[in-house]
């Protein structure tokens, strides 16, 4: 198996576990663990249905993982929120269905007006 199809095997079992904990109605918590001096990278916390789950936020979404103490998803950029980032992220990364999100997943929706899994941030 190459290093790209075991990566993407990684991140279908992911997704495969969130799915199973996490519905479109559920709230998420984002901690944010730190912010960089520059402020353009972000560590987060993720925890849903009582449970640390950074480590598959980050293969669902294919971003880094920050094994150090209780592990973390590194996020870039700045100028937005960055834990909407996050959920709007995850909840594409979950429940797309051929480059959308079908309405009917839509409709259960609580973050954002409704445009993804509802969350809240802890800084």
């Amino acid at each position: 198996m190459t290093k790209k199809e075991q990566k993407e095997k990684e991140k279908q079992e992911a997704i495969a576990y969130l799915r199973s904990i996490i519905k479109p109605s559920d709230t998420i918590i984002i901690f944010i663990k730190s912010v960089s001096a520059s402020g353009m990278s972000h560590q987060m916390i993720i925890i849903a249905d009582n449970k640390v789950i950074s480590y598959y936020v980050a293969k669902a979404c294919e971003l880094p993982y920050i094994n150090k103490g209780v592990g973390s998803v590194r996020v870039g950029g700045c100028g937005m929120d960055m834990t909407f980032w996050l959920a709007d992220r995850l909840s594409y990364c979950l429940f797309n269905e051929n480059g959308k999100i079908p309405e009917k997943i839509k409709k259960q929706f609580n973050g954002n007006g409704g445009t993804c899994l509802n969350w809240n941030a802890i800084y």
